[in-house]
């Protein structure tokens, strides 16, 4: 595979927040260490998390955040004053990751360009699992409570989890 010019940008709200340029194979978004990879998730959403600030200043801090996604690392979201009862982090299983991006079509066609697919996948969800990790331990450190996926778990004990979690039973009686 020729070298080639890798441009990414992150826009929001019609903003570009940000942008980088990178001089290499394609190879390297998923071929190098899973390690490398996952520092390099953790930085950018470093970098990108202050363009979220603003959204959730807007939201009541008296509610409930929950996060589908890992914008909103567990150190991050402490910084700016989201209490313990406000904040659950859900976090996938390496093996309940696998199981499911495997099924994913649009995953296949993500990685149809790389000289390695198989090697591509596996650092992928290796790296995702280092990034689990990483949120698991920041979550815990800070006394945030985590839900661990596995899919052991039907969305309604799940759901239940947020009620019990957020305080909302009164809300959402069993």
């Amino acid at each position: 595979m020729q070298n080639s010019v890798l441009r990414g940008a992150v826009l929001f709200r019609g903003q570009t927040l940000y942008f980088c340029v990178d001089k290499h194979t394609l190879d390297r978004l998923w071929l190098e260490t899973p390690e490398k990879l996952n520092e390099r998730e953790l930085t950018t959403y470093e970098k990108l998390f202050p363009y979220y600030i603003n959204e959730l200043y807007k939201l009541n801090k008296n509610m409930p955040v929950i996060t589908e996604g890992a914008a909103f690392l567990p150190n991050l979201v402490s910084k700016i004053g989201i209490g313990k009862t406000h904040y659950v982090c859900v976090i996938p299983t390496r093996e309940f990751q696998i199981r499911h991006y495997s099924k994913r079509s649009w995953v296949s066609d993500s990685l149809s360009s790389y000289s390695n697919k198989e090697e591509a996948f596996n650092n992928w969800m290796e790296r995702d699992a280092l990034f689990a990790l990483s949120v698991f331990n920041q979550a815990k450190e800070i006394g945030y409570t985590t839900l661990m996926v596995d899919g052991s778990k039907c969305v309604e004990d799940n759901f239940n989890f947020a009620i019990k979690a957020f305080d909302l039973r009164k809300i959402y009686p069993n």
